[in-house]
């Protein structure tokens, strides 16, 4: 899965003479970083994209305005399938997993795949993440992968897979096991894979492209660690600024003021987060020194929002909602934050000038704590109000 032939993908393959890839039926490529383009050179690069699609005779191309962000796109459409390897040229391509698929993203290497169609990996030693209990009102899978980034840092999870079981998963809709095999990637894991179960099976009937065959865990299957997460004790959390795994209680952080709210991404664009969201923003008014950016995730998303109202409710509110993007997460084409600026964003990462300024300051928390914090002004646990 390719989310664009861009410029230094393109010159790799005139520098190694690639006349065809190995499979047209099996590329995907879905234009969504900087949609649309601000820049004339984005504009060319994506112009050159579509050329080398065309050559290629690539039949699965989706471009700007059909789909959304390729991660949400490429599970809502049924490409991501169980038991299969995926792999992309996007590091969050580790979302998959959530469908009992390993996948993952490179670099370099993804002009190898283009070729010949498979890669080598070493194995890499699994961690396992059992979930238990039940999640308290507004705490959501942001909460517990923020608060695995409090608890245990990167060192427990860097080269390794991630295997999310446990009693709670029968709680966990596919939209919260794709933020969690989503920012798994964050935590310097290869993979992180759920179980197959009913939910899975119900998610992708009538979805699926093709026959699949889920995989488990051979009985007695070597694990290098257990991690038991008991979900009621975890509350809201925020991470940041400039770093992920300097994590705080969010009530904590109550009275941090800030400039912008951004609700959308790879990580928390779904339909399920635009409900949290809309709930709390329901017959309130975002605080006048803030603005609110909502980017659903693809335009699946976008068209249900308006067909079930919540696209009035977040209008109403005083939010900007926006087509299908990458956008904002990556300060791209829109939400780029000035000097100084604060922001606290649904999305994955915070590094300084993520978003923008270098000197701005990016928190990152769930869709509940984003919506809290845009009504009130300041960072807010959404408990609170």
């Amino acid at each position: 899965m390719l989310d664009s032939f861009d410029g230094h993908l393109i010159e790799a393959i005139h520098e190694i003479g690639l006349s065809k890839v190995f499979d047209p039926q099996r590329v995907v490529v879905i234009h969504d970083h900087e949609v649309p383009p601000s820049s004339s050179a984005v504009a060319t690069m994506y112009a050159n994209s579509r050329k080398m699609i065309s050559r290629f005779g690539i039949a699965n191309f989706f471009d700007m305005g059909r789909h959304g962000i390729c991660h949400q796109f490429f599970v809502e459409q049924g490409f991501a399938l169980p038991g299969q390897l995926a792999i992309g040229n996007d590091s969050h391509s580790t979302t998959y997993g959530a469908l009992n698929m390993a996948s993952r993203g490179v670099l370099q290497e993804i002009i190898y795949v283009l070729a010949k169609g498979e890669l080598w990996f070493k194995v890499p030693a699994t961690v396992s993440v059992s979930l238990n209990g039940k999640l308290a009102r507004w705490i959501s899978s942001k909460d517990v992968i923020l608060y695995l980034c409090h608890r245990f840092g990167f060192r427990p999870f860097l080269n390794r897979a991630i295997e999310y079981r446990g009693s709670a998963l029968k709680d966990l809709s596919i939209e919260s096991r794709m933020v969690l095999s989503n920012m798994a990637v964050d935590l310097g894991a290869e993979f992180a894979l759920f179980e197959f179960d009913d939910i899975a099976r119900r998610f992708l009937n009538g979805r699926a492209r093709q026959p699949f065959k889920p995989v488990r865990s051979d009985p007695g299957a070597a694990v290098e660690r257990s991690i038991y997460l008991e979900l009621g004790e975890i509350q809201s959390l925020v991470a940041g600024p400039h770093n992920l795994f300097k994590v705080t209680p969010a009530r904590d952080l109550s009275g941090v003021r800030i400039d912008q709210s951004f609700l959308g991404s790879c990580t928390n664009g779904r339909m399920e987060d635009m409900e949290v969201a809309a709930s709390i923003l329901r017959g309130r008014k975002i605080a006048n020194h803030v603005r609110m950016i909502v980017t659903p995730a693809s335009q699946a998303v976008f068209r249900e929002m308006a067909s079930s109202g919540l696209m009035q409710i977040f209008v109403d509110a005083g939010a900007i909602v926006t087509n299908s993007t990458c956008g904002a997460c990556m300060g791209l084409s829109m939400g780029v934050l000035g000097d100084g600026e604060v922001c606290i964003a649904s999305s994955s990462r915070n590094f300084k000038g993520r978003m923008g300024s270098p000197s701005a300051e990016v928190y990152i928390a769930s869709p509940a704590t984003v919506a809290a914090s845009a009504v009130v002004g300041a960072i807010t646990d959404p408990a609170a109000i």
